[in-house]
């Protein structure tokens, strides 16, 4: 099993079944994709499935520990997570699970983790009690501590089909009312020279450029399973510029960048 796959929902639960029927659930797993109501679900029926009961844990921010149900905690806070959650959580799961084989920790949103919380939450992620995992959250895997990232099998869990299509349509007409949409893999199908003459060429609009740079990531979403490694590298640099999008002043370039990048990595 690769470290980092997109797979369907289906197959997810099956390899995670087969995981906690083998005795074999690592540590931690992170769950990332656009939609955070989607992850927060898909992680709600995976505990369900683990511990064979229906649970209710509405996916409601609180500053508190939340257990919706035997040995399962949820850390679901309205800002940051800090170091009291984390030293809360400790003190809950030192004994490890009660009655059911795992106690199951979901932590939603983990990007808001704070400096201080990283460390102590390493420390239990890595040296957990007996039987106890760690389900995490992000919309953007790239903010998450990468000394997390490292620690976690890594699952990608795509919206539907129908929700990308429909936002990429609205992306695709709002580009077209500047330029002409190029798709992503037409885009790279181009020479390296017809690539930067392109980027340059963009109008210096940073909502065009943003719009273009979305709808990319979403196609290349969308065309998952038929990407080839050029189109599969792209896609996470597009990531990688939408996780800081807001520290970047010159989209335009950071765009360029990410191209010839992708240029000099298609030819090692």
């Amino acid at each position: 099993m690769s470290k980092n796959p997109t797979i369907n929902v289906t197959r997810l639960m099956s390899h995670i079944k087969q995981q906690a029927s083998n005795q074999r659930l690592p540590n931690a797993t992170l769950f990332y994709g656009q939609s955070n109501r989607i992850i927060y679900r898909i992680m709600i029926e995976l505990t369900e499935m683990i511990h064979k009961k229906t649970i209710s844990a509405p996916n409601t921010p609180s500053d508190t520990l939340i257990e919706p149900g035997e040995d399962i905690i949820v850390i679901n806070p309205q800002k940051t997570i800090k170091i009291d959650h984390v030293k809360s959580l400790q003190d809950r799961i030192k004994y490890g699970p009660s009655n059911q084989a795992y106690c199951i920790v979901i932590i939603h949103n983990i990007q808001r983790i704070t400096n201080s919380a990283v460390n102590a939450l390493l420390k239990s992620i890595e040296e957990p009690p007996q039987n106890t995992v760690f389900f995490l959250s992000t919309q953007n895997k790239f903010d998450v501590p990468k000394t997390i990232q490292s620690r976690a099998q890594l699952f990608h869990c795509p919206e539907p089909i129908q929700e990308q299509t429909r936002d990429l349509e609205v992306l695709i007409e709002e580009i077209n009312q500047k330029i002409t949409y190029l798709p992503p893999t037409d885009f790279l199908n181009k020479s390296a020279f017809e690539q930067t003459v392109f980027i340059q060429g963009l109008p210096y609009d940073t909502e065009l450029i943003t719009s273009l740079i979305y709808a990319w990531k979403l196609e290349l979403y969308a065309n998952w399973p038929n990407i080839e490694k050029k189109e599969h590298d792209y896609l996470e640099k597009m990531i990688e510029i939408i996780s800081n999008i807001k520290y970047n002043f010159n989209l335009k370039l950071q765009l360029l960048s990410a191209t010839l990048q992708t240029q000099e990595d298609d030819l090692q």
